[in-house]
């Protein structure tokens, strides 16, 4: 059977598919037990921002009644392949565009397989996969470092090449985008650069200065007949705060760039409700780019039955009263905070020779980047991750799949002292092992 031979080639790049992640749901199939400080558990969660796991966050109860309300009144069907005219039409006022601009998904990772077969470049053997990886001028987009995983798997499923670009690593714009990194990367057959401004796994969030130097950096190869796009993926838009957001239907518009926006549901509203949307906004200038591009992504949604119906209606009222939904968000936001913090906290009380926060605190309150400081014990982060969960029941993500092979990523959606004082059970483990390689 001639399988896509870009499946094989990108299988590295899968979160869920990880050896550690494996172990640990396998651990928990056999219902197997462990022991902390006299504390029996199974195993712990701490690899995924699920985030409504716990009775502390909430849906907002607008969100609850709309859902409640589709269902009594059996409002369940298909709704228009790019999405319910009620939806978009909200979606159209909060950010300023014309409905036709807007695409309902099953969640960003939906918008980001959209985004791949849009793009798609067929390597119809494995050998022709062998020659795309070669060939600088193969369309491809540059992502930073580490990135989401998805967004490197998907782009080589279908078979575009994947750049990335470093971030800052020490100083004032430590973590931050490195825009000559991403200049080093352009070459003709470049798409677009990716850009997640409150970013997974980092959880650092991209300044406006920073921000626009890559608009300007799009702007000026596009004046050599680049046709770049700037692609946003603005899921944690709701963890920015306000004064800090940026609006980036005003930036394409001002810096006359394509400009292709994500965002969604998911970490604010219920993580089960996996909801999104795609914003293709192109600036009049670029009238034959906007056209071609709006034809081919109505084409794509057609041969689409839609978004879930139940998780649209439940975004109608994150546009429609947002004021009053923004309530209850504030709240679990501010869980989160708390959680976070508890963890940092936590972590403190140890020197830094176990694990550091590679680019400072984060400021999206829902996951830490640790660097393992002591790089000859674990080869690689998939081995440390594999070897806590066997020993300790905690899961945490590997950074092998993100791009950085000595990090792991926290996703703390819940209190991290309760039941368990989770940091001290990574910490103690660290400290044994460092004792048994002396």
């Amino acid at each position: 059977m001639q399988f896509n031979p870009m499946i094989e080639t990108s299988k590295f790049w899968t979160l869920r598919g990880n050896p550690a992640l494996v172990s640990g749901r396998k651990l928990k199939k056999d219902n197997v037990e462990f022991v902390h400080q006299g504390t029996k558990h199974g195993v712990l969660f701490w690899n995924i921002g699920d985030t409504h796991t716990e009775k502390d966050i909430i849906i907002p109860a607008m969100v609850q009644e709309a859902i409640h309300r589709a269902v009594e009144s059996e409002r369940i069907c298909y709704t228009f392949s790019e999405g319910d005219p009620a939806l978009l039409k909200g979606i159209a006022k909060r950010y300023g565009v014309s409905d036709t601009e807007i695409f309902v998904t099953n969640g960003v990772t939906e918008g980001i397989l959209f985004l791949g077969r849009m793009f798609a470049q067929i390597a119809g053997s494995c050998e022709n996969a062998k020659l795309l990886a070669i060939q600088d001028n193969w369309p491809n987009l540059i992502l930073v470092n580490p990135v989401y995983p998805p967004w490197r798997g998907i782009m080589m499923e279908y078979g575009l090449k994947v750049e990335l670009a470093d971030r800052y690593a020490e100083g004032r714009l430590k973590g931050q985008v490195n825009i000559d990194r991403i200049k080093e990367k352009v070459n003709k057959g470049t798409l677009g650069v990716v850009l997640i401004p409150a970013d997974n796994p980092t959880g650092k969030i991209l300044t406006k200065e920073n921000v626009e130097g890559v608009a300007a950096l799009v702007r000026e190869m596009n004046h050599h007949k680049q046709e770049m796009f700037l692609i946003v993926d603005n899921v944690y838009e709701e963890f920015i705060n306000p004064e800090d957001r940026i609006d980036y239907i005003k930036l394409s518009d001002r810096y006359k760039i394509p400009l292709i926006l994500m965002g969604g549901i998911d970490k604010v509203l219920g993580t089960g409700l996996h909801g999104g949307w795609m914003i293709d906004h192109i600036p009049e200038d670029c009238a034959k780019l906007r056209r071609e591009t709006l034809e081919v992504m109505r084409l794509l949604f057609s041969k689409y039955t839609g978004a879930n119906t139940i998780t649209q209606y439940a975004m109608m009222p994150y546009f429609s009263n947002y004021e009053m939904v923004l309530v209850d968000i504030k709240k679990n936001i501010d869980k989160f905070h708390e959680w976070c913090n508890k963890f940092i906290k936590e972590l403190r009380k140890t020197d830094d020779k176990y694990l550091k926060l590679k680019y400072g605190a984060p400021e999206l309150p829902l996951y830490i980047w640790l660097e393992i400081v002591p790089r000859n014990v674990w080869g690689n982060a998939t081995t440390f991750a594999d070897d806590l969960v066997k020993t300790t029941g905690v899961l945490v993500a590997p950074g092998d799949p993100f791009g950085d092979n000595n990090c792991i990523r926290i996703s703390v959606v819940r209190d991290p002292l309760k039941p368990l004082n989770i940091p001290e059970i990574i910490i103690d483990f660290m400290k044994k092992r460092m004792e048994n390689k002396k």
